[in-house]
């Protein structure tokens, strides 16, 4: 599962800018503060996830406790936290919405998954899955919504 890609796209963010705008100056504020905080715990929870999953795997029982006790917790918090960004300019708050979707996604893959071995159902996997795609495609989505407007707004991005 390859979801880094945010933390090193808004790795990449600096509030450089040209002349403000308030899209600009929202936008600015989103990625270097709201963002900071939340791009942590998206970490966090992914690596958590991927500790149990893919090659990392052991066995159901050992993922299924993981996925419980840690990795949901974890990203109930990502979820609380990202709920609260609260933007000022309808284009801000049009790509958090984006962001929000995403990460709905991948945690409502996340219940399947545990539905899935409480069930043994491999086609709830399967299910899974394809949630899980979807996350990441969405991620994606994300990502390029927000390197648009940062274009369309003069804010550049460099390298941290």
């Amino acid at each position: 599962m390859k979801k880094t890609a945010l933390f090193m796209v808004f790795g990449l963010f600096l509030g450089l800018a040209g002349c403000g705008n308030q899209v600009q100056d929202d936008l600015l504020n989103y990625i270097n503060n709201d963002m900071s905080s939340i791009i942590d715990l998206e970490t966090k929870a992914i690596s958590e996830y991927e500790s149990v999953t893919g090659s990392n795997y052991t066995n159901d029982e050992d993922m299924y406790l993981h996925l419980i006790e840690v990795v949901l917790p974890a990203y109930q918090i990502l979820i609380e936290e990202a709920e609260a960004i609260d933007p000022d300019t309808p284009e801000v708050i049009q790509v958090h919405e984006l962001y929000l979707e995403a990460t709905n996604t991948q945690y409502n893959a996340i219940i399947k998954v545990l539905a899935a071995l409480e069930a043994q159902d491999y086609d709830l996997i399967s299910d899974a899955n394809h949630m899980l795609s979807e996350g990441r495609s969405e991620m994606r989505n994300f990502i390029k919504s927000v390197q648009q407007l940062a274009e369309e707004n003069n804010v550049e991005i460099t390298e941290d």
